[in-house]
């Protein structure tokens, strides 16, 4: 074999070989960028067990980052999770409104993202039943909303709340008819009780 001939099938090995580089580092810097992108979409968020619904819940006086904060610390998300960083945004933390969330136990990042940017937030279900004290019916509406019972009592003994009602503190049980009643999670205590005082009226 003539030098000529040797030089140009070294060259040509070589050519071949750069060019099985290359593959291989397009093919892993691909891996790189598309495998974040897969696990954003598709990759289960949730602590919770397997065909069971989650339900989460951004206060009336927090933030987004905040409540990010408290689904980690109370294990509700998994520890590698990139909506810390995305919570940071402006954008995004302005648009998330305060309510319940409901997400299925395969819900991803993207899917409970886009679900709080949408601002998809459940009723819950309130059931009174009859024979039940005051304190009972308060402790009952108040473990399903936000608003806690020291302040829905507080407004429940305002005088002026009462008289727009034509009620009174002796009365005013009679306002809690029983039935289920579907409120908003993060409804306030002037709301609640319209909501209540509306059925009373019927």
């Amino acid at each position: 074999m003539s030098s000529k001939k040797a030089g140009k099938l070294v060259k040509s090995k070589k050519i071949k070989k750069r060019k099985s580089l290359v593959k291989r580092w397009v093919w892993f810097l691909l891996f790189l960028c598309v495998f974040p992108l897969v696990w954003f979409v598709f990759w289960p968020v949730l602590n919770t067990e397997l065909g069971k619904e989650k339900l989460l819940y951004v206060g009336s006086n927090e933030s987004f980052p905040q409540a990010i904060t408290k689904w980690k610390a109370n294990g509700e998300l998994k520890e590698f999770s990139i909506l810390p960083i995305i919570a940071q945004l402006d954008k995004v933390s302005q648009r998330v409104k305060p309510g319940a969330y409901s997400f299925s136990s395969t819900s991803s990042q993207l899917n409970l993202l886009l679900k709080l940017l949408r601002g998809r937030e459940i009723e819950i279900n309130v059931t009174l039943s009859g024979r039940i004290g005051y304190h009972d019916i308060i402790g009952k509406i108040t473990n399903k909303l936000e608003p806690d019972s020291l302040s829905l009592m507080a407004y429940l003994s305002d005088t002026k709340v009462l008289q727009e009602m034509g009620m009174n503190k002796d009365n005013v049980l009679c306002l809690f008819i029983p039935d289920t009643y579907r409120f908003y999670w993060d409804t306030d205590n002037a709301a609640i009780i319209k909501r209540f005082f509306k059925q009373y009226q019927i």
